[in-house]
């Protein structure tokens, strides 16, 4: 598009049980028209609040959108955002993978229970299961508060190997 005012939204994640999971959105779309208007610096922010509106999603193949889907009015609720998307273990040979999907570090301190409950739990969850080895995901964690990222942290690093200074963290960039 030539449009300098043109705009488009790529959906990260949908939530489960999500509005938007419910009607069909997932990880990839591309929002390019809400209420059959394309997208533009004007009218982006109806994205967040519209209480119901009608988009148009599509795919990009590297060269063009395709794929065009009409999603119908979607209604605006609250609900708990949790922040821990997925959670799966891959067995590989000898090791037990945990791998984690977590979207964003929400304060501990914010007088919200549920994120550090459920951070709590699924750590616990993973150690039940004898994982031997563990992926974080935060490619989409747009950050947040360092108390909740120490919290992770002291979870999930031995505490042996924190006082020993051993590495417990590496960055690992895909191709």
């Amino acid at each position: 598009n030539d449009d300098p005012d043109a705009r488009y939204a790529i959906v990260n994640h949908t939530y489960k049980n999500s509005p938007a999971q419910k009607a069909g959105i997932e990880r990839g779309d591309i929002i390019i028209k809400i209420n059959g208007i394309p997208l533009n610096k004007d009218n982006i922010g109806q994205l967040q609040d519209a209480a119901s509106p009608e988009l148009t999603v599509a795919k990009w193949n590297k060269t063009q959108f395709v794929d065009y889907r009409e999603i119908e009015r979607m209604e605006k609720e609250e609900m708990y955002l949790d922040p821990i998307v997925t959670t799966s273990i891959i067995e590989k040979g000898t090791h037990k993978i945990g791998y984690m999907y977590y979207s964003d570090f929400i304060s501990i301190r914010s007088g919200m229970r549920e994120p550090l409950r459920d951070l709590n739990n699924n750590v616990e969850w993973f150690a039940g299961r004898g994982v031997t080895d563990f992926i974080l995901d935060l490619r989409t964690n747009g950050g947040g508060t360092p108390d909740a990222a120490r919290h992770l942290c002291s979870l999930l690093a031995p505490r042996s190997d924190v006082e020993a200074k051993s590495v417990i963290c590496s960055n690992v960039y895909p191709d």
